[in-house]
């Protein structure tokens, strides 16, 4: 594999305008590094008093490897090409998910402390860092960077 290069941009700013969002749920931890590279890191460690539902739409969206290490709460997606799916959010969750042209909305459960860890990038920049060793990546996530992130792939 190709190595990324290092000197991380320290930015609360993303290419990835769903993130935004995130700041709204009243984190007392919320950290954001972009990488010159077009990879992305996205740290959350928060207390709820009160349930909360977030909404959110995401048009061009990143490959996104999320670790959910604790709290409970769940998101609905709804894909305008294909199907609705509710994703549960609890302990010990490992999720890979590329879900462009979607409405997402996030239920946050109360006294709840979550800790979250997400990795974004781009399908073109996965499928650049991948090099060599694309022959590899499974079949359905082959599909999606064949097409350049195109919706159509999944």
């Amino acid at each position: 594999m190709t190595s990324m290069p290092s000197g991380p941009q320290h930015s609360s700013e993303s290419s990835w305008d769903f993130l935004k969002g995130f700041k709204a749920l009243g984190t007392h931890s919320f950290q954001h590094v972009a990488f010159s590279s077009g990879l992305e890191l996205l740290s959350m460690d928060y207390r709820t008093d009160t349930t909360e539902e977030h909404s959110f739409s995401i048009n061009r969206a990143p490959v996104t490897f999320s670790f959910h290490l604790s709290g409970y709460g769940e998101t609905h997606i709804s894909h305008s090409l294909t199907r609705n799916k509710c994703v549960p959010g609890e302990p010990g969750m490992a999720i890979i998910s590329f879900n462009p042209e979607s409405n997402c909305k996030t239920e946050i459960l109360k006294n709840q402390h979550y800790r979250i860890f997400n990795i974004y990038i781009s399908p073109e920049q996965l499928f650049t860092r991948l090099d060599e060793d694309l022959e590899l990546v499974p079949h359905n996530l082959r599909r999606i960077l064949d097409n350049g992130g195109s919706p159509h792939a999944i």
